[in-house]
């Protein structure tokens, strides 16, 4: 039974142990920290009971397992999912390919329900996969932000879309703040995340919708007499 079977299994025993080279510490680190001996950096996983010591890749496991359980995916079926993977390919079998695989699974599930929210973070994880590919990492990006706009659309009211940048963004993103357009000339655009943008952590912009007031606005939707 491998390290997250156990963890969600709740059998997982108590280490202070290195989870690289096996070096004992005097005290259980309480926080992330590097090995004195292997100087590799040890994640720290807690709850109630326990404090167990994480490598770097089973800490970011455990992150994409809680955002896909965020999403509606139980932690039992990534660990299934995981399992009939690597058995099907063996030896060729990489974690990147098996990543891309179970969030174009959770995708397709998604987009039977049009649940735009969910489809978006997982464009978002898409693009994580392929990050040192920056012009397939921004369409995916692209193709999260436009989930956005479709969720709009989904609404059926008449909306204009406001850029919206953050207080940190770029100067690029800045002149973008405020540009108001149509939906549909949104859709056709797909504006965010700026191709230009020079934010270190990308672009910080979003979309915001307000109804037209020609067509009386949001009350006249919904409170009609």
């Amino acid at each position: 039974m491998d390290f997250f079977s156990n963890l969600f299994n709740k059998t997982i025993i108590k280490s202070i142990n290195c989870p690289y080279c096996g070096y004992k510490f005097e005290e259980i680190p309480m926080r992330k920290r590097k090995c004195p001996e292997c100087n590799n950096t040890i994640y720290v996983q807690k709850n109630e009971k326990e404090v167990n010591l994480l490598t770097e890749h089973q800490h970011k496991e455990l992150e994409i397992m809680t955002s896909l359980s965020n999403m509606g995916m139980p932690q039992k079926d990534f660990i299934a999912y995981k399992k009939d993977y690597y058995q099907k390919f063996g030896d060729k079998a990489k974690y990147d390919d098996f990543l891309w695989s179970i969030y174009h699974s959770e995708l397709n599930r998604h987009a039977k329900n049009s649940a735009f929210y969910p489809m978006k973070a997982l464009y978002y994880l898409l693009a994580e996969v392929v990050k040192d590919k920056p012009a397939e990492r921004l369409k995916l990006q692209k193709l999260g932000m436009r989930m956005e706009l479709l969720n709009f659309q989904s609404t059926g009211l008449t909306l204009d879309i406001q850029i919206i940048a953050d207080t940190t963004s770029c100067e690029c993103c800045k002149e973008l703040n405020g540009k108001t357009i149509s939906l549909e000339e949104a859709l056709k655009a797909d504006l965010l995340p700026a191709e230009n943008c020079t934010h270190k952590f990308g672009c910080r912009c979003t979309y915001g919708a307000r109804a037209r007031e020609e067509a009386g606005g949001w009350g006249a939707k919904y409170f009609k007499k």
